[in-house]
């Protein structure tokens, strides 16, 4: 009996057996794909539009609206997005969306066309800048800018009620093979306001071109840019015009932290690459302060990182401060008195999170009156609350002072400390007057804490110097400043003849402490007289009592002893020639307070000679 053995097939057979069954799979599969049933899957779509907005999300009904496809179209009614115990942040009538099947494999989402109809967005923000939609602090995700062949939107609104931007839109918007367009009105601040956008057609892997206006009695701001795609507005190029009647109300929305100003208007090119902004070709006018200069923004960490140049061809410094901000000094000037420390202010809890670089020239220093200061050039950084301002440049009428200013904020209130050395300046641009002439060199070094520059310089300790040599003065009140009366009297009598006599050296040293600025040594000793002072200068009050007695090197029959006094505050000062306990009596006690000072004979001073190199370097040191 024979045993037969089966034989298998060959080799071949099998593989192509293999392929045939895998060939078929894969058909199986994307009929499969092609004809799944996504309304089955609502659910699922609906917890992700839920982790995509950061609120729960209900689809009132979904349904497929084409057959076997790769690129079906799903229509979608009734979706609502809402916070709970809160209002709706979306609410669509109608969405129908078609999309490419093979992409969501791999877990993209590739949407290729959408149309919109009756759809309202809702979104409102407080003043502290938390959107309704954030969940935790932290708004959803999104790229932002769909890859859309194209866009419909019908009967459709946006309304946006944003506490901390001051505005209120409601919009109706549409988009269609023209285009898209948002055209609404709300309110900016309490006042009228009115919104334009349009744009070109949302269609694939286009430049998209865009222009927006927003109009009101405060702000007028238009702009006019481009994306590499559309809604891609992460990465967009445009040029901006803007004015304001306050830097506040621009930085309504901008919000780049811009203080109170007078009027502003401003243009420029700025670019976006999320999350930095790009400005350059920037140009204006604050006030009547024009400006330009470049500027780039960036987010790092949740901390603001600027770093740019501004140059000014002339700053008044009253145009960095608001109408208001202008009124509220004058009432407190009113209150007070005038005062000649400003009133700045130097905290900086509105830039904790700010830090970087400016680069910043002011060609010009411009005002109501003369100005001694003539102009800035600075670098500007700020650190964690901590300004510096270094090198620090200020230009004079003659010469210049450098060095150094800094505002320390990181803990409690502002330190506030200043470091500058005066040279190549002239006595007669500081007095305002030739009938003193010639160089003066000068130190500042204080150091004080308060939350404006007046508080902390009547809080401060340091000192401030002042010294010359080789300076000239009129001879007539040299004299006069000598204290022999019958010399003065004389030139009183006949007139200056505009002769000079020279200036051996000037020195001032003065001490600050806190609330008072007290005169260590002030004298201006010329080759005929020495006149020396004294007294003490109180702050913030800025209220002045100084005394100055003067010494004639040949004196004569008849000298002054009773010093001549200086009292009142620093923006009016008041010279006082007889003591102040018979000030508003007669004439007859004037005179004789006048005639107690008088010495006459072997009674009069004898002035010792003085070191004025040495004097000098000591108030300088």
């Amino acid at each position: 009996m024979t045993s037969e053995t089966a034989t298998p097939p060959p080799r071949p057979a099998r593989a192509l057996r293999l392929i045939g069954i895998a060939v078929v799979a894969g058909l199986l599969l994307l009929i499969a794909l092609a004809a799944v049933p996504w309304q089955l899957l609502k659910g699922q779509i609906a917890t992700r539009l839920a982790d995509r907005f950061g609120a729960p999300v209900s689809i009132g009904s979904m349904t497929r609206q084409t057959g076997l496809s790769f690129h079906p179209t799903i229509e979608i009614r009734d979706l609502v997005v809402a916070q709970p115990r809160q209002a709706e942040i979306i609410r669509a009538r109608r969405l129908a969306v078609r999309f490419a099947v093979l992409p969501v494999l791999v877990g993209r989402l590739r949407i290729e066309s959408a149309t919109l109809d009756g759809v309202t967005v809702r979104l409102a923000r407080d003043a502290a800048g938390r959107w309704s939609f954030e969940s935790d602090g932290k708004a959803g995700g999104g790229s932002g800018g769909q890859a859309l062949e194209q866009l419909t939107v019908r009967n459709s609104r946006l309304i946006l009620s944003d506490a901390k931007r001051h505005m209120t839109i409601d919009a109706g918007w549409s988009a269609d093979a023209r285009g898209l367009r948002l055209h609404g009105r709300g309110t900016h601040r309490g006042r009228p306001m009115t919104l334009r956008l349009d744009s070109g057609p949302v269609v694939r892997d286009r430049p998209w071109g865009f222009r927006i206006a927003l109009a009101s009695p405060l702000l007028r701001f238009q702009g006019q840019g481009r994306t590499d795609r559309p809604l891609a507005i992460g990465q967009m190029k445009a040029t901006i015009a803007a004015w304001a009647g306050d830097a506040r109300y621009l930085d309504d929305v901008i919000e780049a932290g811009l203080p109170g100003t007078q009027p502003v208007s401003l243009t420029a090119t700025v670019r976006h690459d999320r999350p930095d902004w790009t400005i350059s070709g920037l140009t204006g006018r604050i006030g009547r302060s024009p400006l330009a200069g470049d500027l780039t923004v960036r987010k790092r960490e949740e901390r603001t990182i600027l770093d740019g140049s501004v140059r000014f061809a002339a700053l008044d410094f009253a145009d960095l401060a608001s109408s208001a901000g202008r009124a509220r000094a004058a009432a407190r000037q009113r209150a007070i008195g005038p005062r000649v420390i400003p009133d700045t202010e130097i905290h900086f809890e509105k830039l904790a999170r700010t830090d970087g670089t400016l680069r910043i020239h002011v060609a010009r220093l411009i005002g109501e009156g003369p100005m001694y200061f003539r102009g800035v050039r600075t670098v500007m950084t700020m650190d964690h609350r901590l300004l510096t301002l270094t090198p620090l440049t200020i230009s004079l009428p003659h010469g210049r002072m450098n060095g150094r200013m800094a505002v320390d904020h990181r803990t409690g209130d502002p330190k506030l400390s200043v470091n500058l050395t005066m040279t190549g300046a002239r006595l007669e641009d500081l007095v305002g007057s030739n009938r003193i002439a010639g160089p003066i060199a000068g130190r500042l070094r204080v150091t004080g804490t308060g939350r404006t520059i007046r508080a902390a310089l009547a809080n401060a300790g340091g000192s401030i110097g002042l010294a010359g040599q080789g300076a000239s003065v009129d001879r007539t009140l040299a004299i006069a400043a000598s204290g022999d009366v019958l010399k003065a009297a004389g030139r009183a009598i006949g007139g200056s003849d505009g002769s000079r006599t020279s200036v051996r050296c000037v020195v001032a040293q003065l001490r600050l402490t806190p609330g008072r600025v007290d005169a260590r040594r002030m004298l201006v000793d010329t080759e005929i007289s020495r006149a020396n002072g004294e007294g003490v200068i109180r702050l913030p009050s800025e209220t002045v009592d100084l005394a100055f007695t003067g010494r004639a090197k040949d004196p004569g029959a008849i000298q002054l002893e009773a010093p001549i006094r200086l009292k009142g505050s620093l923006s009016k000062p008041d010279v006082q020639l007889v003591p102040e306990s018979v000030r508003g009596k007669g004439a007859f006690a004037k005179a004789a307070a006048i005639l107690k000072g008088l010495s006459t004979g072997n009674h009069r001073p004898v002035v010792t000679p003085i070191d004025c190199k040495a004097l000098s370097a000591d108030a300088l040191k």
